[in-house]
């Protein structure tokens, strides 16, 4: 019987086999966890979504439309609980129903790079044995996240003059590798490590950023200001130009009489406020430049 969009059969237990045979598709149910068991979500091999909910003893079916973006992958809202909705890829819920068999937070990519193929084989997640995480391992890592997180980004924000955003972005990121990819017993110890690498890595990509729009700032002679200037710091200032002069980290510390690790530092926290500004005055710049 027809109603609309949708289709009533007699049982939840129809309802794989009547979407199957509606479609002519494979069929799997999408592993993720709803408000009640009364609830379903189906999905077909080819990327088709069916919500299933009981109604007076009966099972109604309704077709759920993709979302798509321009550019971008096709999307479908699924609701997990009263008012609580997620948005998530078509890939996604055909690789956790038909491959993975659990829900996997992740999007999987594609092979062939065509993101309206779903074919299993065409779909995967890199390093797939790492992201399934095993319950009780977080669990345990709970409350040491909790008592541990604030403390190691306001060591990394000091350490290596990093904002608290940045560092909070770092230590996260780091959390969920470290907890993917190590056993319980050293998930501290490598948490901190791996943190550190990945500040180290940060500031070498913020430095490279900073070489390069500072050539473009310094050539262009309608900037209103010395990029210098915005250094409040005199020794900053000092710092920063003897960098540009070509002077190594240690030949400076030397000429200025301190220590390497405090010239990393105020290099680190001087890059970190002109990219701000140089982002906003080049596109100032650009801006003015097209009128």
């Amino acid at each position: 019987m027809n109603i609309k969009d949708g289709w009533f059969v007699s049982s939840m237990e129809m309802t794989r086999q009547y979407i199957k045979e509606k479609t002519g598709k494979k069929v799997a149910q999408i592993p993720i966890l709803l408000d009640s068991p009364n609830k379903r979500y189906y999905i077909t091999d080819s990327g088709d979504v069916f919500f299933c909910k009981e109604i007076a003893n009966k099972c109604f079916i309704i077709p759920k439309h993709h979302d798509k973006r321009k550019l971008s992958e096709k999307f479908v809202r699924l609701s997990i609980g009263a008012k609580k909705e997620i948005h998530v890829t078509v890939a996604q819920c055909v690789y956790n129903a038909f491959k993975a068999h659990k829900w996997l937070d992740l999007r999987p990519k594609y092979k062939n790079g065509n993101n309206d193929d779903y074919t299993l084989s065409n779909l995967y997640i890199p390093n797939e044995k790492n992201v399934i995480i095993d319950i009780s391992v977080m669990n345990s890592c709970t409350s040491l996240y909790k008592s541990s997180f604030k403390r190691i980004c306001i060591y990394l924000s000091f350490s290596y003059g990093l904002s608290m955003q940045d560092s909070e972005d770092i230590v996260q990121d780091a959390f969920v590798f470290v907890t993917c990819n190590r056993s319980k017993s050293d998930i501290l110890a490598t948490w901190v490590w791996y943190c550190k690498k990945r500040a180290v890595d940060y500031i070498n990509h913020i430095k490279k950023f900073f070489e390069l729009n500072f050539d473009i700032y310094c050539q262009n002679n309608e900037f209103e200001f010395p990029i210098f200037g915005l250094l409040k710091v005199k020794k900053d200032r000092d710092i920063m130009a003897m960098r540009y002069n070509g002077y190594s980290n240690e030949e400076i510390a030397k000429s200025l009489n301190i220590s390497k690790g405090n010239v990393e530092a105020r290099i680190s926290r001087s890059i970190a406020l002109i990219r701000n500004i140089l982002k906003r005055d080049i596109a100032y710049y650009e801006k003015r430049r097209s009128i």
